[in-house]
């Protein structure tokens, strides 16, 4: 599981009541994302999370991603607040 992954910053939602609608692949992007909807506060806003398979590119890119992950806080990384925290990489 990516540390900051679709997997982390859900959980905010899911504990808000949200529940996962769908998910979708975009293979030529190579992105994986995630749909999320209220069930019972139906004005509520629907939740779309993507993710960057990083692992599916370069070893320049996953290098730099990695660098920066790495300069997240630990206490933040894989924690339900990251995804209310700002810039955290510097």
């Amino acid at each position: 599981m990516n540390s900051v992954g679709i997997e982390v910053l859900s959980k905010p939602f899911l504990s808000e009541g949200y529940l996962e609608k769908g998910e979708c692949h975009f293979v030529e992007k190579k992105l994986y994302a995630k749909h999320y909807e209220h069930p019972t506060a139906k004005n509520a806003p629907r939740i779309f999370i993507s993710e960057l398979l990083v692992d599916e590119f370069s070893s320049f890119l996953v290098n730099t991603v990695d660098s920066i992950i790495s300069k997240i806080p630990k206490h933040l990384q894989s924690n339900e607040s990251l995804i209310f925290s700002g810039t955290v990489w510097g």
